[in-house]
């Protein structure tokens, strides 16, 4: 890593690792666990394990058996439920974003006053690694000194977020940090005071995390986030390392691994794996070809360059250098995309540009249950209750703040996504359910967001109103249908107070009769309603004191059901209520024809016989009367058979038992409809 790597402006990145991180989870809640040996199961392979494990030469994804082998002391932990890591990791992002940036530590949070229009940039990297980009503080942070002309105190106080603070002596590394690299005549001056800030700043988080959580972590800083990590990897658990730029740095960094990159995944990797070989391959063929012709020329023998006692070839460690050396841009960017090919050649010459990008709150919160088959009703309202469940839970773990014991954020919407399997199609041969997925959405009850409700009666809840609905409209459930696949998730969140129900605000009598006087503050909705029936009240009281907008809900709510009941509605003068809705439609009766009340189309139909009546006066002369459309008119019956409505005049249509055909305006009497053959 050279000196060409550090940017025109001076950086400082900071990557914070949580050690071990799911068994020290385990430990910090029984801490008897710590001098054990203690790794994590999930099915049957340990995901992770403690340092005294690893003395012991347990790895991670290692086969349980074999680490039994290994360790038979070995202390065994279901970790297959990852919601408690859930939890610890979001506290400690909660942490650190309130460290330093103020407020109560949430990703949608407000800051501190004093930090109005900026923040620390925290970018969280799956559970246990953190991302901090201090550039910014500590540019602040000098700026002020500069203009208090404070330059010269030796113990130097940083401000941070809700009046924490930490200190640091001048060009001074913090106590206990691991250094790869000097800073010398060729690193910047502003460069390397960065550096020195931020390794006390590291510090300082590692040591309030510990003391405030019970968890260890290492951190990497860096002038960039490549660095930082490969740092962090060095000395483990529970420090620190600072790598400067430099002919050290440079050499730690050409013999890393190439799989510690970040970014290079297992494709990428036995890609260049296999191009490195091939490009070695070549180059020991043409050495050993030009070694013969050379031997040859001389004493007419023949030579090998290789003693047969080597053994076999084995292909050489796959390093950062390896890599760099032997795989040039121009065929980087042909066995790859040329974007991702750039990118990789920028990572092997140790460029790394890419921002701290602060972490935001998740769109949608979901949980998903996959299975074989799903053929009955009652198994899929089974799944869809367990899966309320952990959904809640879900919610619980992500947006739930247990020491307010209130929600950051509420979600709106709740999504349903079915995956059926195509009965027609043999399951051995075509995996038909492949892409079937249909997606339909609903309101999210409110009642889920109420902690004094248990976690099984809201699953409940929410399974009942809402999922199962939502499954029936997207399966028919009356026919054949095989199910492999439910998701639930959460959409549309929002902040601020989770709304109540309005339907909360009315009570049921089941007696019919009411406590309440003239003077009570219920206001009955069914008032003259049938004492079998249920009978719902308005706590007068309550609705007073609600806001104007809800207030007005609530009462167009009474309103739509004293409509519907058809019940005259009760006095409501002492309170502010909007107009009310206009009278529902009557229903039409069989036995009476509708009017143009009822009808609209009717009103139209007068309208136009109203203009063509005032057309026809007009045109006529005015000593003939006008024909109506539908008017009733005489006709002559031999007039019938032959031109239709020939001769017919206005006077000829004053008879009251004749009247115009619909289609051909041929005057009828009703006698000669049989016979009219249009």
């Amino acid at each position: 890593m050279s000196l060409d790597t550090l940017p025109h402006s001076p950086r400082a990145i900071i990557q914070l690792d949580i050690d071990y991180f799911y068994a020290q989870t385990e430990e910090v809640r029984d801490p008897a666990l710590k001098d054990k040996p203690v790794a994590i199961q999930q099915k049957h392979i340990v995901v992770t394990s403690n340092y005294v494990a690893r003395s012991f030469g347990v790895g991670k994804l290692e086969l349980l058996t074999e680490a039994i082998k290994r360790c038979p002391n070995l202390v065994i932990i279901d970790g297959s439920d990852i919601t408690r890591y859930r939890r610890a990791s979001r506290l400690i992002f909660d942490l650190v974003r309130k460290v330093l940036n103020g407020g109560r530590g949430g990703i949608d949070d407000d800051v501190d006053s004093d930090k109005a229009g900026w923040t620390v940039p925290v970018e969280k990297l799956g559970m246990d690694e953190l991302f901090i980009d201090c550039t910014e503080l500590i540019r602040r942070h000098l700026a002020t000194l500069i203009d208090n002309d404070d330059v010269n105190n030796n113990k130097i106080v940083v401000a941070l977020g809700n009046g924490a603070s930490f200190t640091y002596l001048r060009d001074q590394c913090a106590a206990g940090s691991h250094q790869i690299g000097s800073f010398d005549s060729e690193t910047p001056c502003q460069q390397s005071k960065y550096l020195r800030i931020s390794t006390h700043l590291a510090s300082f988080l590692r040591s309030h995390i510990r003391a405030a959580l019970g968890y260890t972590t290492s951190a990497g800083i860096a002038h960039n986030k490549l660095f930082a990590k490969l740092a962090a990897s060095v000395r483990k658990p529970n420090a620190q390392t600072l790598l400067i730029a430099g002919v050290d740095a440079a050499n730690f960094f050409d013999n890393a691994a190439l799989r510690a990159l970040p970014g290079v995944g297992s494709m990428v990797r036995k890609t260049l794996q296999a191009e490195v070989e091939r490009v070695e391959r070549e180059q020991r063929e043409a050495t050993e070809e030009e070694e013969i012709n050379r031997f040859g020329s001389l004493g007419g023998g023949v030579a090998v360059s290789a003693d047969a006692s080597d053994g076999p070839y084995k292909p050489s460690p796959l390093t950062v250098a390896h890599a760099r050396t032997l795989i040039p841009l121009s065929r980087l960017t042909t066995l790859f995309p040329p974007k991702l090919g750039t990118h990789l050649s920028a990572l092997l010459h140790g460029h790394d540009t890419s921002p701290v990008l602060a972490s935001t709150a998740p769109q949608q919160i979901s949980v998903e249950d996959s299975f074989p088959h799903c053929t009955s009703p009652t198994e899929v309202a089974h799944r869809l209750h367990a899966l309320a469940t952990l959904f809640i839970t879900r919610l619980h773990e992500e947006e739930h703040d247990l020491q307010t014991n209130t929600w950051r954020r509420h979600a709106k919407t709740v999504r349903l996504t079915t995956r059926l399997r195509q009965l027609n199609i043999p399951t051995r041969h075509v995996r038909a359910w492949m892409d079937d997925r249909e997606t339909r959405s609903a309101p999210l009850p409110v009642d889920i967001w109420d902690v004094s409700m248990d976690v099984d009666k809201r699953a409940k809840c929410l399974t009942e109103t809402t999922l199962l609905p939502l499954f029936r409209k997207l399966v028919p459930v009356d026919e054949p249908f095989d199910c492999t696949l439910l998701n639930v998730a959460a959409t549309g969140f929002v902040k601020g107070r989770v709304e109540k129900n309005i339907r909360a605000f009315f009570s049921e009598n089941t007696s019919g009769n009411t406590a309440a006087g003239p003077d009570s503050p219920l206001i009955d909705h069914a008032e003259g309603h049938n004492g079998g029936e249920q009978a719902e009240m308005l706590d007068r009281t309550v609705l007073a004191q609600l806001p104007p907008d809800i207030r007005e809900e609530v009462l167009r709510d009474y309103r739509d059901r004293q409509a519907t009941r058809k019940r005259p509605p009760s006095s409501l003068s002492k309170l502010p209520s909007p107009p009310p809705p206009p009278p529902p439609p009557a229903k039409k009766n069989k036995s009476t024809p509708p009017t143009e009340q009822q009808n609209p189309l009717l009103r139209l139909w007068g309208k136009n016989q109203q203009h063509q009546q005032q057309h026809q006066r007009m045109v006529q002369p005015s000593t003939t009367q006008p024909i109506p459309a539908l008017a009733v008119a005489k006709r002559e019956s031999e007039a019938h058979g032959g031109g239709r409505g020939q001769g017919i005049t206005a006077k000829d249509t004053a008879d009251d038992d004749a009247f115009a055909c619909p289609r051909c305006q041929a005057v009828l009497h009703v006698w000669t409809v049989e016979q009219h053959g249009c």
